[in-house]
């Protein structure tokens, strides 16, 4: 099965390396799983064979069965609809999206920016760490980007950070550049780090006490 951690499937070996390496998110997947570098991943699978791939034992962990939910949408299905109302049964917590934040780390960070901009009506801030930016970014969120005057309003705080010798640090820039160009305020944090825990640790201690101050985020 070539459909390891993909989001769309393919039948040979060669489209299997041309989209992890097109698609952030895909890369992300194998670089965590494997411990590898970006480089060291396209390599491993430049040498797998269709008979062999299988027995990574990882092969179906990603994969979307025919007419399917993908991973990232039966995650949102999860927190959504599974974490938040668990949380709020179980902890003195105040409810209501002027009360809630969501943050996440590399491919988390992508999910993050997918979750809580798709959903301004239960979060007021959001934050991505190194984040697998969605490739489709400008086109699926135009509507937030067209109308700055309402996103700003409903955003506390909108956090981008990234180490800057990290592979998906472009990403990062890039969206912080579109947000900017857009006039939708943002804090974005171009620090020096690859991917991994020293970097995200720096980044949850900056961002954690933002959400408790009543002033809106400012583009830096």
């Amino acid at each position: 099965d070539l459909n390891a951690f993909l989001n769309k499937k393919v039948s040979t070996t060669s489209e299997l390396v041309a989209q992890v390496k097109r698609d952030p998110e895909v890369m992300d997947r194998y670089m965590r799983h494997f411990g590898m570098s970006r480089s060291e991943v396209v390599a491993y699978l430049g040498t797998l064979h269709p008979d062999t791939i299988k027995d990574t034992g990882v092969y179906a962990i990603y994969s979307v069965p025919e007419g399917g939910k993908s991973n990232d949408e039966v995650f949102e299905d999860y927190v959504l609809h599974d974490v938040i109302p668990t949380v709020e049964a179980k902890y003195r917590v105040a409810p209501g999206r002027q009360n809630r934040a969501i943050a996440g780390l590399s491919m988390g960070g992508g999910q993050s920016l997918k979750i809580g901009l798709g959903h301004l009506d239960l979060f007021s801030a959001v934050a991505s760490f190194s984040g697998a930016i969605p490739g489709d970014f400008e086109t699926k969120y135009a509507d937030l980007l067209k109308n700055p005057q309402s996103t700003n309003s409903r955003l506390k705080v909108l956090w981008i950070g990234c180490g800057q010798q990290d592979s998906l640090f472009p990403r990062s820039k890039n969206l912080s550049e579109l947000l900017t160009k857009n006039d939708v305020k943002h804090v974005f944090r171009a620090t020096d780090g690859v991917h991994n825990y020293t970097v995200w640790r720096k980044y949850l201690a900056e961002y954690m006490p933002l959400l408790f101050r009543p002033a809106a985020t400012s583009t830096r």
